[in-house]
């Protein structure tokens, strides 16, 4: 479609764009978050074309709050600030308060999801600053009912800060500004809010006061709505007597009706039968005519059904000729349906050979994998969930001593079945090679040297080499009882540690095993040190259980579900978390791969 007027072209596709935008929208508000983003992301590319900022603004906002929905909260906060900077550029002060309110959102979620005190505080103190611009903004432009919002946000941070002080002012300032506007609902809701935060603080007459405010304003709620449903019975019912009404003087009418028909029908059967009389008497007459004419027309057609029957003899003699034909193209196809069944049963064969040969491969990486009775001798206590998704896999775990020092790593190879097996084979020997020969034992130069060597067997470093992006996600730890130290390096994945009953992420960094953009550089990985001690318990990982697909509304179970599976179960004994993990993981799964 070409379109020679520029300006009804560039109206087209500010149709589009918001085509795309109606589109991403309503896959949001199905759940279906990824169509979504699809969509919006097509939007967005359009009006940056336009150069239409407005639409930019509102594309960002859209989607950060899309990925806010899917917990990622380091894009959402991207794409709210990427509004945010428009709407300063182009003076939006509406659109300002609303990114500033949705990274207040953003940080609550995140104290709210945090595992110690320090970063709850942290998120929370930022919460509180983005929704007090927010709030500052709204009461310029006079939006009473984003400043009533912005009131009862920062009241709800207060109270989960402990300074009930603070909360009671502010969700007293938003009661009063919902009062002017008449937004009951969020009246209701902010009387319950601070029923409770004066409950807290040890106010009881005033929580009870409170109590009693909400109650009220709910029964309003629900006497208001009471009221409008009772108006539409009333009017239901004042339809259905008007609709009974008509149908009562239908039936009359056709009562009527049907009696001076049947007058009519009286009157119409005398007059006819005088009528048919007169008609039979000439049929009669006019039949023996028509015989005469019959017995004429019976000896031509006679002479016709002759010659008809002719015609029929041939057509079944060539039907008999084309059945032959049938027959013999059905012994061909017989034919062809045997040799399909002799590929058939040759393709079964080579396909049971290849399971054999995958089945033998699988027996080879299980006795590479690290047994239980070397581990028992250094490891004091430990549980391994080793399930591959197919036969042969690209996860692997790998085990080494030297002197003091004791070596764990957990690998996720590119790729699952055989070539995720190769690639684990070649992880599994090049750690050898580093440490047991090489003698390396700092975690973060094991995964320098690791890098090397397989970027160098894939040959990245050669521009003249097309080679695939292959590598590996890797956490190397080496424990020393000695020293009563752990150090870890992490390739693209995070550990956990779980020290006097609180659960310690441990960061990785970025970059991959085999990275080809990073193939020769040195410094990519940190090697980080920590204490030993006795109630100290270390987890490693790859992303397998966290991107496991499954539950009732077939998503991943997620990190944060992992993060709280491993706190809530990581002071049970070792073959108890075991047996936790494992029926978790199953029952999430269901009918997944």
């Amino acid at each position: 479609m070409s379109c020679k007027n520029p300006k009804e072209g560039t109206e087209l596709k500010k149709g589009l764009a918001g085509c795309y935008l109606g589109i991403g929208l309503v896959h949001w508000g199905q759940g279906s978050f990824e169509k979504a983003l699809e969509y919006i992301f097509k939007s967005l590319r359009i009006n940056k074309e336009l150069g239409n900022k407005t639409g930019i603004l509102i594309c960002c906002n859209d989607i950060g709050c899309v990925y806010r929905n899917q917990q990622d909260y380091n894009k959402a906060s991207e794409y709210y600030n990427k509004s945010l900077k428009l709407c300063k550029e182009t003076g939006n002060k509406t659109g300002m308060s609303l990114c500033y309110g949705n990274l207040g959102l953003v940080h609550t979620e995140l104290g709210n999801s945090a595992f110690n005190k320090k970063a709850k505080a942290e998120n929370f103190d930022l919460a509180i600053e983005y929704f007090s611009k927010s709030l500052k903004i709204s009461e310029e432009i006079g939006n009473k009912s984003v400043s009533t919002q912005n009131y009862i946000c920062i009241g709800n941070l207060y109270s989960k800060l402990g300074n009930h002080k603070k909360a009671i002012e502010f969700c007293d300032k938003g009661i009063e500004l919902a009062k002017t506007i008449g937004e009951l609902d969020i009246l209701k809701e902010a009387y319950l809010f601070i029923s409770g935060v004066y409950a807290n603080a040890g106010e009881f007459s005033k929580a009870y006061e409170h109590h009693l405010l909400y109650s009220q304003v709910n029964d309003s709620v629900f006497k208001d709505k009471s009221t409008k449903r009772i108006a539409e019975m009333q009017t239901k019912y004042e339809n259905a007597e008007k609709e009974k009404e008509n149908e009562l003087l239908k039936k009359d009418k056709t009562l009527k009706e049907a009696q001076i028909k049947r007058q009519n029908i009286l009157i119409y059967s005398i007059v006819s039968g005088f009528v048919l009389m007169f008609v039979l008497a000439f049929v009669i007459f006019r039949s023996y005519r028509q015989k005469k004419k019959a017995n004429t027309l019976l000896a031509f057609q006679k002479a016709e059904i002759l010659k008809k029957n002719e015609a029929l003899q041939q057509q079944q003699d060539e039907i008999l000729q084309q059945n032959e034909e049938i027959k013999q193209q059905t012994e061909e196809i017989l034919t062809q349906r045997d040799l399909l069944s002799e590929k058939n049963d040759e393709l079964s064969l080579k396909n049971q050979q290849i399971t054999d040969s995958i089945e033998y491969a699988q027996l080879i990486q299980n006795a590479i994998l690290p047994n239980d009775t070397k581990l028992k001798k250094y490891l004091k206590d430990y549980f391994i969930l080793y399930k591959p998704k197919d036969i042969v896999g690209g996860d692997f775990y790998w085990f080494s001593k030297h002197g003091d020092n004791i070596f764990v790593a957990a690998a996720d190879c590119t790729g699952h079945g055989v070539p995720g097996g190769f690639m684990s084979m070649l992880g599994y020997s090049s750690l050898n090679n580093i440490i047991n020969e090489k003698r390396i034992y700092t975690p973060s130069e094991i995964l320098e040297n690791l890098n090397l060597q397989i970027s160098a067997a894939f040959q990245q470093d050669d521009k003249d080499v097309v080679t695939q992006d292959d590598g590996m996600d890797i956490t190397l730890c080496c424990i020393n009882k000695t020293k009563k130290e752990i150090q870890i390096a992490c390739a693209n994945q995070n550990a956990y540690l779980a020290v006097n009953n609180e659960l310690k992420i441990i960061k990785g960094d970025i970059y991959s095993i085999g990275d080809k953009l990073k193939a020769n550089e040195s410094g990519l990985y940190t090697n980080q040190v920590y204490p030993l001690t006795e109630d100290s318990i270390l987890y490693l990982s790859s992303d397998g259980y966290q991107d496991q697909f499954g539950g009732t509304d077939e998503e991943k179970f997620s990190v944060g579900r992992f993060l709280e599976l491993l706190e809530t179960n990581h002071q049970l004994p070792m073959e108890a978390q075991l047996s936790v993990l494992n029926s978790t993981f199953i029952e999430w799964k269901g009918h997944n791969r």
